[in-house]
């Protein structure tokens, strides 16, 4: 099983893959579209829906899975439960 720290580093080092590879592919596909039909602009819809999928990549990244914060000093059971999940 990967710990924690790994898991985490690879989740954002996959999302740092994926916004490079979303800004070299949207930067291919304005320029087509400005050299084939600069009259119609379809390349911003690509860049749209791929960003809103870029950005739940972000959130997964960066935000999901870490450990949950445990107000409460004297449950101990429970932040051992909370580690043995994990």
């Amino acid at each position: 099983m990967i710990d924690s720290s790994a898991n985490r580093t690879h989740r954002i080092h996959t999302f740092f893959l994926h916004l490079g590879v979303y800004v070299v592919v949207n930067l291919g596909l304005l320029t087509l579209n400005l050299l084939q039909t600069p009259e119609t602009l379809w390349a911003p819809y690509v860049a749209i829906g791929w960003g809103i999928a870029l950005g739940l990549h972000a959130l997964s990244a960066f935000v999901g899975e870490e450990p949950m914060q445990i107000k409460e000093e004297g449950d101990e059971e429970l932040v051992e439960r909370h580690r043995k999940a994990s």
